[in-house]
């Protein structure tokens, strides 16, 4: 009745054994563990010296021109979503258009690393700059200058133009929030909600969707209906990030579950043969 525990104990110890042997031969002659691969010899400086070479520092490789067309490809992607193809090609802001001065910024810091600071300020710099007339902070127009903004949410908005931003309590805000805001305090939040990039991170992506939840608990979309049909794109943008996430998270949860469904059928299977060599 115990031969299938002493075959699965005797297959443990072989298993164990195997790779007790591959670490002994894994081992050089003076102790040290072998190379996976071939190693070059190393040159001394004397060497290196002759060939005009340094040894001790790696040439420095040099942003090609394919390069750099891949990096501004990829920040027109990640900050310029809503940006026509007019806006990015057509549009001309002191005598170049936006993908030009992409190219020009990207080209001068491959050159010179650091002489064009880019960042959060520089995107959002240039997407008022050629977004034209139709940029949320143009058509998102406070009709009361003197309507009073509630302390917390100043706070919360100078948190978020600090550098690196702190948006937390922005979306704490948002989240809290049950009094009914006035026209100036749903522009402010509005034209914060526009500079995001919801792509970028999860705070970005978190600012959008608490935005949208917080106009749809307090029946704001209906009473400030023209200021949020400005952020329309916007919205749009995140739902769709939101899809993408919730059908990737479904994907990886489903995998797992068959991974799980398989370890445990795989467990029955052995219960059940410890069960037939016990009967």
């Amino acid at each position: 009745m115990y031969t299938c525990v002493y075959t699965y104990a005797l297959l443990l110890v072989l298993w164990h054994l195997f790779f007790h042997l591959v670490a002994i031969l894994a081992q050089a002659p003076n102790g040290q563990v072998r190379p996976a691969w071939p190693m070059a010899p190393k040159r001394s400086l004397l060497e290196a010296a002759f060939q005009g070479e340094s040894a001790t520092k790696r040439p420095r490789r040099s942003l090609g021109a394919a390069t750099v067309a891949q990096q501004v490809a990829k920040a027109l992607h990640d900050n310029f979503k809503n940006f026509t193809e007019a806006q990015i090609d057509s549009a001309i802001v002191d005598g170049v258009s936006l993908r030009a001065r992409l190219t020009r910024d990207k080209a001068q810091n491959a050159e010179k690393p650091g002489s064009v600071t880019m960042g959060r300020i520089y995107y959002n710099k240039l997407k008022m700059l050629y977004a034209g007339e139709n940029h949320p902070t143009k058509l998102l127009i406070i009709k009361d200058a003197s309507a009073q903004v509630r302390p917390e949410l100043f706070q919360a908005m100078l948190a978020s133009k600090r550098t690196p931003p702190q948006r937390q309590p922005m979306l704490q805000l948002l989240q809290n929030m049950s009094e009914q805001p006035n026209q100036s305090e749903v522009v402010g939040i509005l034209r914060w909600m526009a500079s995001l990039t919801p792509s970028l991170s999860s705070e970005q992506y978190q600012g959008v969707i608490q935005t949208m939840r917080w106009l749809t608990r307090l029946g704001l979309d209906k009473e400030f209906k023209a200021e949020v049909e400005v952020c329309k794109s916007y919205f749009e943008e995140g739902l769709l990030l939101a899809l993408s996430i919730k059908h990737l998270t479904h994907l990886l949860l489903r995998h797992v579950r068959l991974h799980i469904i398989y370890i445990i059928a795989s467990g029955m299977q052995v219960k059940c043969g410890l069960v037939q060599g016990y009967a």
